[in-house]
């Protein structure tokens, strides 16, 4: 009588046999890093305003001299 109402495509609790329940990562720690560390320079370039662009637009014009070759 248990068998009817038994899950027949999985034999054990997710406690018995965690890699068959849930999500479990698939990408490796090192490109995840990676891709944390991208991330952060994305948000850091965003969060520069016009404003700051044009205020060292301005700067580099008055001090000529510094810019790289």
């Amino acid at each position: 009588m248990g068998k009817v109402y038994k899950d027949k495509k999985s034999s054990g609790c997710a406690l018995c046999k965690p890699h068959k329940h849930g999500w479990t990562p698939k990408k490796k720690p090192k490109i995840r890093a990676y891709e944390k560390e991208t991330d952060k320079e994305i948000e850091s370039a965003k969060s520069r305003t016009k404003k700051s662009y044009q205020e060292d637009l301005i700067e580099s014009l008055k001090n000529p001299k510094e810019l790289p070759n």
